[in-house]
């Protein structure tokens, strides 16, 4: 039987809407919360035992129209935010907030290099990529762009559209490489050995390219829209949140074609969060509660019930801890069963 933990209490305030986006510094040092009211706030974090301090620090320039993607560099503190403003910030403890990008369609995604130097960002229908005051463009493309994925040696990025995949090469002019597919991304994961790239989709599917060669596979039958994917760090386990359930497909060997998945049943509702830490994942959903799992093992470590929807969910770097953003603007940190 799944252990209960019980629910933690609110880190005394809640967000002003709901949670639409939660990212940890690389060292673990400050969790960054964002809001479809347009608030960012940073807290500074210190696990003390069996107690987690938690205590904001910052609250970042208003995205009017709410904060749609968060993402820290790991080449030191360096937070990246976006909305529907058109607007990209990078903001610095010690440094304030800047802005970085000023454009007119709606920022999707912002997601660092591996390296943390450079940064790309989903403007519009435009692949937008940062490094200190220098732009470089790419698009438009035939849609909004609406995912990012870098490889994991971080020279090339990827964006997703209607369309398919466009590859891009920092410094470079034109794309690089293009895997076309008809049909609208939503969610991109890069597999951490970096032989896979997949794709959560408009039309219930997964659609999964090998790379580089672009052979393709695809599972389709979700109930729903797919957006929430996750790899496991040794890259075997590819991670689909659907309607209550969670299906997992066994990329060792030949890799999946022709398999059923492994099946995690549980929730109630729709999946709403879907991370690894570590070995470790953790899905959340509208049912208010947040699964920890050990794949492929049917049954949870351990169910928490936050009392409210479950909107974002992120480990801290190192594990233990999972942060929990709630649909009416509560912000929780759950530790992990040990």
């Amino acid at each position: 039987m799944p252990r209960l933990i019980p629910a933690p209490a609110s880190l005394g305030f809640r967000l002003d809407d709901y949670t639409s986006a939660l990212a940890w510094s690389a060292d673990g040092r400050y969790l960054a919360a964002g809001s479809l009211g347009g608030t960012t706030v940073v807290l500074a974090v210190e696990p003390d035992g069996d107690v987690i301090r938690a205590e904001p620090v910052a609250e970042l320039p208003e995205h009017p129209l709410g904060v749609l993607a968060l993402d820290w560099s790991s080449a030191g503190p360096r937070l990246a935010s976006g909305g529907p403003d058109g607007r990209v910030r990078v903001w610095q403890p010690e440094r304030g907030s800047t802005e970085v990008v000023a454009g007119s369609g709606w920022v999707q995604d912002v997601a660092w290099s591996p390296d943390g130097d450079l940064l790309a960002a989903a403007v519009g229908r435009d692949l937008v990529l940062v490094d200190g005051a220098t732009v470089q463009r790419f698009g438009p493309h035939p849609s909004t762009v609406t995912a990012l994925a870098w490889s994991t040696n971080g020279r090339s990025v990827g964006i997703g559209c209607y369309g398919g995949v466009w590859w891009y090469q920092p410094g470079a002019e034109a794309v690089h490489r293009t895997f076309e597919w008809k049909g609208s991304i939503l969610t991109f994961a890069t597999a951490p050995n970096g032989k896979w790239l997949a794709s959560g989709n408009q039309d219930n599917s997964v659609h999964v390219w090998r790379l580089w060669s672009g052979d393709d596979l695809e599972m389709n039958g979700y109930e729903s829209k797919v957006e929430h994917l996750a790899w496991d760090p040794a890259s075997r386990w590819l991670c689909v949140g659907g309607i209550g359930d969670i299906t997992c497909w066994d990329f060792s060997g030949r890799g999946p074609q022709g398999t059923r998945p492994k099946s995690l049943d549980g929730h109630t509702r729709r999946i709403t969060a879907l991370v690894f830490g570590g070995t470790t994942l953790a899905s959340g959903s509208a049912d208010g509660t947040v699964r920890v799992w050990k794949v492929p093992t049917r049954d949870p470590l351990a169910v928490t019930d936050l009392g409210e929807e479950v909107a974002q969910a992120a480990w801290r770097p190192g594990g233990g801890v999972l942060a929990v953003g709630g649909a009416d603007g509560g912000i929780h940190l759950v530790r992990s069963p040990r």
